[in-house]
């Protein structure tokens, strides 16, 4: 197959992915997610918190309040898994992992490819 077969292929195959009903659901609702100003908010404090979590795990227990920021961390962290609409979104976009992480093994499958010293290889197996 010539090289622009398989360039065909694989805009072929990301066409597909896109006209899923597994991708159309993903993309509803990261816009819906986007629409939802309650939810913006607290991923803003999740992002915010996040953060400061983990510069003050650099640390460990020697961290002033170290305590308290894990505390808070925690509470946004459960506030935001518990929303519904970030529940149906996560449950969507481990859907379309799971689609991807399929092509890949198919692909890993057929192909063996290696990254060494910032060079790419590609072997076929046959």
């Amino acid at each position: 197959m010539e090289n622009t077969k398989i360039i065909q292929k694989a805009y072929e195959l990301a066409l597909a992915i896109k006209e899923s009903d597994v991708y159309k659901d993903y993309l509803k609702y990261e816009k819906m997610i986007q629409n939802d100003e309650v939810l913006t908010n607290i991923l803003e404090e999740f992002n915010k918190r996040k953060s400061i979590f983990e510069e003050a795990n650099k640390y460990g227990r020697y961290y002033p309040g170290i305590e308290k920021i894990n505390a808070d961390y925690q509470e946004v962290k459960i506030k935001l898994m518990k929303n519904e609409l970030f529940k149906k979104y996560k449950e969507a976009e481990k859907q379309l992992d799971i689609i991807n992480y399929q092509i890949e093994t198919s692909l890993k499958g057929v192909v063996n490819i290696k990254e060494k010293h910032g060079k790419t290889s590609i072997k076929f197996i046959e």
